[in-house]
């Protein structure tokens, strides 16, 4: 099984909306393990879009 379990769909669809996630190929797979590098977009784009990057 690898959907996006119900409780998490509404943040999934506003991160996405924000281009704050964006999947694999366009894809989210919620039972993959993330790397360091996915992990670190992930969370500069959550720092941009709350305006914490000092610009």
């Amino acid at each position: 099984m690898n959907e996006i379990p119900s409780f998490a769909l509404d943040s999934v669809a506003i991160l996405t909306e924000k281009n704050i996630f964006s999947g694999v190929n366009g894809l989210f797979e919620p039972n993959v393990n993330t790397d360091r590098a996915q992990t670190a977009e992930v969370v500069y784009r959550m720092m941009k879009a709350l305006n914490w990057m000092g610009e």
